[in-house]
């Protein structure tokens, strides 16, 4: 199949999610977007540490014990906390393990505020998740000092932490692509290996000085080579479609089509001769007079419904009716393909639109099926704004549908 030009493809890079990747504190870029958290239950050492951070150019939030900082915290998270340790109702080791008990919060650098730097507070301090301390009374140089500095500690902890989640994303997704790879290689091995040995085997004898083919017999090879190339044809056709749907670059162009032309076609030109090779019935119950347009490609319209029909041929054992019925619903259209075959588990019925999904219902014909069909029909609806879904249970049959906006 070809792929018509369009200004956008069908589906998005799979490495997208990476860049949702965001650290989970704010991260520093300037004094002006940085916040700093100062709790001291004396007004002056506020004051002053306020005026100096504010000259900086740092935005300061103001705290008079640890209640008062988890509760700003709460609403609007700082990059530094500068935490005076003896404060009233909530001490600082209090609200600083708080803090670090919290996965929210656990990342905000602290700062302790000491006036007794040779006690074992800030032996303590450092227990309970500090990264450094201050002696009180401050000296100015210093104080600047260390704020910058646990800053920029920060925002390099912060980058860190994203090109590692990013990496984490990357990984997983590359070991998704190689199993994808692996299973594609495992398709083309596996389910190509059938048809060619067929073909092959048959020419082969053909071809044998030793041996006079009557016609019919040759005609009924060659009709055995053609099928079996229909079926690698079939393989290497879905296998390209979803190259193509993953890498983003299956493309269409959109116009409006007819819903009812395409599937009369394809139950008149094509699927009423193979159902009747398997004595299937194909009843189409599409209303007349009667024209339905939608939004989409006339290809990939065709292809979806292809699929439907194909494999409703494909699971249906013999005597047995196929109903394709078309009708409109409000703003929109809506197409039913059902089957009086198997139906399917719980368990297929959850992997039915997946890729490379095998499912436990089988061919009743030993048609070929490489587990792809059902996902391009799902991603080529879905890019035409349509949706696709099957209702189905065991012994009583499945039924597709699917359903797209009306064209006013």
């Amino acid at each position: 199949m070809s792929f018509p030009s369009s200004s956008s493809p069908i589906i998005g890079n799979a490495t997208s999610a990476a860049q949702a990747v965001a650290p989970t504190t704010p991260s520093v870029v300037s004094p002006g977007d940085v916040l700093i958290l100062i709790a001291d239950d004396l007004q002056d050492n506020l004051n002053i540490v306020k005026a100096v951070l504010g000259y900086k150019g740092y935005k300061v939030d103001t705290a008079k014990n640890g209640k008062q900082v988890l509760e700003q915290v709460a609403k609007q998270m700082p990059h530094l906390i500068l935490l005076d340790i003896q404060m009233p109702e909530m001490n600082g080791f209090e609200a600083c393990r708080q803090l670090k008990a919290n996965p929210e919060y656990k990342d905000i650098p602290i700062i302790f505020l000491t006036a007794k730097a040779d006690s074992y507070d800030i032996v303590d301090g450092f227990k309970n998740g500090a990264v450094d301390y201050i002696t009180k009374p401050f000296n100015t140089m210093e104080l600047l000092a260390r704020v910058q500095t646990h800053l920029e500690l920060k925002r390099t902890r912060d980058l860190l932490a994203e090109k590692n989640k990013y990496l984490e994303v990357m990984s997983a997704g590359l070991a998704k692509l190689n199993n994808e790879k692996n299973e594609f290689m495992t398709i083309a091995a596996h389910d190509l290996k059938n048809p060619l040995s067929t073909i092959r085997g048959l020419a082969e004898f053909v071809r044998r000085d030793d041996v006079v083919v009557p016609m019919d017999t040759m005609k009924i090879m060659l009709k055995n080579i053609v099928k079996s190339s229909e079926r690698m044809f079939t393989i290497i056709h879905n296998l390209l479609d979803v190259s193509a749907i993953e890498e983003g670059s299956f493309r269409f162009d959109s116009f409006p089509v007819d819903v009812a032309d395409i599937l009369r076609g394809l139950v008149e030109d094509e699927y009423r001769y193979q159902a009747e090779l398997k004595n299937i019935r194909i009843q189409l119950d599409i209303p007349t007079p009667f024209s339905a347009m939608i939004q989409g490609s006339h290809d990939s319209l065709t292809q979806v419904m292809d699929n439907l029909l194909s494999n409703a041929i494909k699971y249906s054992p013999a005597q047995t009716t196929i109903t394709v019925t078309l009708l409109k619903r409000d703003t929109f259209l809506r197409c039913e393909v059902r089957d009086e075959g198997a139906g399917l588990s719980e368990s297929d019925q959850s992997n039915l639109f997946g890729k490379f999904a095998r499912l436990s219902a089988q061919p009743t014909g030993d048609e070929v099926t490489t587990g792809l069909g059902l996902y391009i029909a799902k991603k080529l609806t879905e890019a035409m704004n349509g949706t696709i879904t099957c209702q189905s249970e065991l012994g009583k049959g499945s039924t597709f549908i699917v359903e797209f906006p009306v064209l006013a």
